[in-house]
C-alpha cells in the first residue's frame, strides 16, 4: 500500500476527509477515484474548489473542477487581454510609439488617470491598463508609472536619453525617466461630444413630445413601502412600469397590485 497524507493540508483544499495523496504518484485520491495533479499546481486553496471536487461523482468531473480551479490560482482561467473588435478606428494602430515627451509633478501632462507597476511594468501593459480606462493614450515613466490620458505634449518633447530607464518586467525595454514619459497610443479614436442645449424657457418645450421611459423593477421580499416610495418619486403618466415579483412572495404581490 502506498503512504498517503492528508490533501487537505498536502493540496490546500482544508475540507472532506475523504481527501488522501499518494506520495509516490502524486495523485489526490477520492476514496476510489483520482485527480492527477498539475504542473505548478501544487496549492488549490479555494475552499469552494474542494466542496465541488467532493461532491463530484466522478473522476472525469473531478478532474475537470481541479484544473479549473489550477488555473484559477495560477490567474491563467481568463485571458489577460482581450481581442479589439470596435469598428472605430485611430490614426495610429494599437501600441504606436510617439515619442518621449516632458512631464510636470504640479501639473501633469496626463492627469486622467494612473497606477503602478513595480513588478512588471511595460509599454504594453500600461497600453492594455489605458486601453481598458477607454483612453487614447499610454504613457510609461520613471521605470514604474503608468500614466493614462486623451491629450499629451502641453510641456513639448525631449531626446530619447532622458526616457532611458529600463522596465522591471522587461530589462531590455525602455519606461520613460524622471519627469519625462514614453507615449504610446492605445488605438482607439478621439472621443467626439455632442454638446447638448440647455432650455430654460419652459413654454418652448411644451410642444415637444415627452420622453417615455420604461422602468423594470425586481422586487424581492417584503419591501412594499419602499418600492412605494420608488414608484411615487420616478411616476410620471407617460413612464412604464414593468414590476417582477417572485411567486413566493405572494402577499407583496397582492399589496402591490391593491395600491
Amino acid at each position: 500500500m502506498p503512504k498517503t497524507t492528508n490533501a487537505a493540508h498536502q493540496m490546500g483544499f482544508g475540507y472532506g476527509k475523504d481527501l488522501k495523496t499518494d506520495r509516490k504518484t502524486n495523485h489526490v485520491i477520492y476514496t476510489t477515484t483520482r485527480v492527477t495533479t498539475r504542473p505548478n499546481c501544487t496549492q488549490v486553496a479555494a475552499k469552494e474548489a474542494s466542496s465541488a471536487i467532493s461532491r463530484a461523482t466522478s473522476a472525469s468531473c473531478k478532474q475537470k473542477i481541479f484544473d479549473i480551479a489550477c488555473l484559477s490560482d495560477r490567474n491563467q482561467l481568463y485571458p489577460k487581454n482581450l481581442p479589439r473588435f470596435c469598428h472605430l478606428k485611430a490614426v495610429e494602430t494599437c501600441g504606436t510609439y510617439l515619442g518621449c515627451y516632458k512631464d510636470n509633478q504640479k501639473d501633469r501632462d496626463m492627469p486622467n488617470f494612473s497606477t503602478q507597476f513595480t513588478v512588471d511594468n511595460t509599454p504594453d501593459k500600461c497600453i492594455s491598463f489605458c486601453l481598458s480606462g477607454g483612453y487614447l493614450y499610454a504613457g510609461v515613466q520613471y521605470e514604474v508609472e503608468c500614466w493614462c490620458g486623451n491629450k499629451y505634449g502641453k510641456y513639448g518633447d525631449l531626446p530619447e536619453s532622458t526616457c532611458a530607464a529600463s522596465c522591471p518586467g522587461n530589462s531590455s525595454l525602455t519606461c520613460g525617466g524622471y519627469n519625462a514619459q514614453k507615449i504610446y497610443s492605445t488605438g482607439l479614436p478621439e472621443k467626439k461630444f455632442n454638446k447638448g442645449e440647455l432650455i430654460f424657457d419652459p413654454n418652448s418645450v411644451r410642444t415637444l413630445i415627452p420622453v417615455r421611459i420604461v422602468f423594470v423593477l425586481t422586487v424581492n421580499g417584503r419591501a412594499v413601502r419602499q418600492v412605494l416610495r420608488l414608484i411615487n418619486t420616478l411616476y410620471k403618466p407617460e413612464h412604464y412600469f414593468y414590476i417582477h415579483v417572485d411567486k413566493i412572495y405572494k402577499e407583496t404581490r397582492f399589496e402591490l397590485v391593491i395600491c
